[in-house]
């Protein structure tokens, strides 16, 4: 059973006038993010992941972004770190989503990448 954390709403995720365009996986390491060299549905606990995903409204047909970060469990969030989640998320022009539970990243990938090819992204 996969859990949601309480400040998500699952309209968020499961609205059905949202269709998913994309979906970036980024690895933070220091002042850098770049894309996992290997395959992005296994995440580390020493990890720091940002997943940036772009939904499309079919009503309206505006696109929204959202970045969501995971920091694992053994992870680090110094002032490096900090700042390049930071600079990501205003890079995107919308706010950080940090994911609490452990298991809420397979939540969001499966929502994700069900319905849209991932791209790599840049850093």
């Amino acid at each position: 059973m996969l859990l949601q954390p309480p400040s998500l709403a699952a309209s968020e995720v499961d609205d059905p006038d949202k269709h998913t365009v994309s979906v970036e996986v980024l690895l933070v390491v220091g002042k850098t993010a770049s894309p996992p060299a290997r395959t992005p549905e296994v995440f580390y606990e020493s990890e720091i992941i940002l997943v940036i995903t772009r939904s499309k409204s079919k009503s309206s047909g505006l696109v929204a972004t959202r970045v969501w970060c995971w920091i694992g469990r053994l992870a680090s969030l110094g002032d490096k770190e900090s700042k390049k989640v930071s600079e990501i998320a205003a890079r995107y022009n919308t706010s950080l989503v940090r994911l609490l539970i452990r298991l809420t990243v397979a939540f969001v990938l499966n929502h994700c990448i069900d319905k849209c090819t991932p791209r790599r992204g840049a850093s």
